[in-house]
């Protein structure tokens, strides 16, 4: 039932690892 929450969790996540390595 969390899958949708935990991958738009997940894809934040990855986006702020590329922003912070940017």
């Amino acid at each position: 039932v969390g899958s949708s929450k935990k991958q738009a969790q997940q894809l934040a996540a990855k986006i702020a690892l590329e922003k912070i390595k940017k």
